[in-house]
């Protein structure tokens, strides 16, 4: 059983990938915003395992942590653009809090769920992708979020349908995919969704750390 919440370090190519979006995002920022951006670069490309309960702005004062969790909420919510991907889906993922495999109890973890997301994804590209388009890296556009506290744990991702693919057949291969995960749930929702629904899974509550909560190594932009 794999106890505690850290994460591994990004691959560096995906790493690479989230720094570009930072810095194109920071060059184009008011200057009172550019920190909440460099903490956001330096929070999950420089030092995965961080430590957030306080930060500070260029002037060297203490940033309330409320404050500081919108301003981080904000900076991620204008790095990804939902404007730019084809047909955008509310997908969501019940995990389990638990499971008995082989008289053994497995607690669900954050990496865990990371783990078993990263799976998900990979099946699903597989089945939705050219297999050249693959082989190069190109991944389904995904903005995903884990949520913990006081609910059943679940992720709500916003996933990019390809042009092509049908409704049904996408419903079908989605369930499938979640269902050869270790901690997957049969509960799944999928339907069309807009900036609303980056708002509503972006919001403060039901998550136990706010920005742990955004799943980066299994974060793809468009």
């Amino acid at each position: 059983m794999v106890e505690g919440r850290k994460r591994r370090a990004l691959p560096t190519a995906h790493k690479i990938g989230i720094k570009n979006d930072l810095l194109a995002l920071e060059r184009n920022s008011a200057p009172s915003q550019t920190w909440a951006i460099r903490s956001l670069n330096a929070t999950h490309i420089n030092r995965p395992d961080h430590k957030h309960t306080h930060r500070f702005n260029e002037g060297g004062a203490a940033i309330d942590a409320k404050r500081d969790l919108k301003a981080y909420r904000n900076a991620t919510l204008s790095m990804f653009d939902i404007t730019h991907c084809q047909n955008p889906r509310a997908v969501t993922l019940t995990l389990k809090p638990y499971i008995f495999s082989n008289n053994n109890f497995a607690r669900l973890t954050t990496e865990a769920a990371s783990r078993d997301l990263r799976h998900f994804l990979n099946v699903l590209s597989r089945k939705l992708l050219k297999r050249f388009d693959v082989r190069r890296g190109r991944r389904l556009t995904c903005f995903p979020v884990l949520e913990d506290k006081y609910v059943n744990p679940h992720y709500h991702l916003m996933l990019d349908k390809p042009n092509g693919v049908s409704d049904e057949l996408f419903e079908i291969l989605v369930r499938s995919a979640w269902h050869k995960t270790t901690f997957g749930h049969s509960q799944v929702d999928i339907r069309p969704c807009d900036l609303g629904w980056i708002l509503y899974i972006t919001k403060l509550r039901t998550k136990r750390d706010f920005i742990d909560s955004i799943d980066w190594e299994n974060y793809h932009s468009s």
